[in-house]
């Protein structure tokens, strides 16, 4: 952060670890893993079957929260997953939180260094764990974009899709009208 230009301003705590091990993060990294893998399994065109739309919506992992019709032959389904209610690994803790949104940085960083300026290729992608994903349609692109700060945006597409992540809000059925 300092190469680029951030400045600390104070530290109000520091904590040392005098013990290290291998494989501390491994645990960790797998179970994000396998919740990604899950959140990606059902991409939007494998929906193009009616039959697996309707395994989808009635899968006993899923507890569906809401269907809206967005248009023509697409649909909005949101969902959690039943595994949610388990407690929480004792893997989470508030060190995993700050080292994985230090790394998420540092990915971004990387990427805008790549990139420099506009209209140059965006970042190789991928579907593993730290990979970029691209998630518009094929051929969709961004028209408008609002940002309260981080994690407080929502955009509208070319193809008219809009969407809002606004962190700890949960958007509901009464909420999206």
């Amino acid at each position: 952060a300092i190469e680029k230009g951030y400045t600390v301003v104070c530290i109000h705590e520091v904590w040392h670890f005098p013990t290290t091990r291998r494989g501390l993060f491994k645990d960790y990294v797998n179970t994000w893993l396998k919740i990604k893998e899950e959140a990606s399994r059902w991409p939007s065109h494998e929906f193009d079957d009616p039959q697996k739309f309707s395994t989808f919506c009635n899968s006993d992992t899923l507890q569906t929260k809401y269907v809206v019709i967005q248009s023509d032959g697409r649909v909005e389904v949101q969902y959690t997953l039943q595994e949610e209610d388990k407690s929480i690994s004792p893997n989470l803790n508030i060190f995993v939180a700050c080292f994985t949104t230090c790394w998420a940085r540092l990915k971004l960083y990387d990427a805008f260094d790549i990139l420099q300026e506009r209209g140059m290729p965006g970042p190789p992608l991928g579907d593993y764990l730290g990979d970029f994903k691209d998630v518009l349609l094929p051929d969709d692109y961004i028209v408008e974009f609002a940002s309260g700060g981080p994690k407080n945006y929502g955009h509208k597409t070319h193809k008219g899709k809009e969407d809002c992540k606004v962190q700890g809000i949960t958007p509901n059925s009464l909420g999206k009208r």
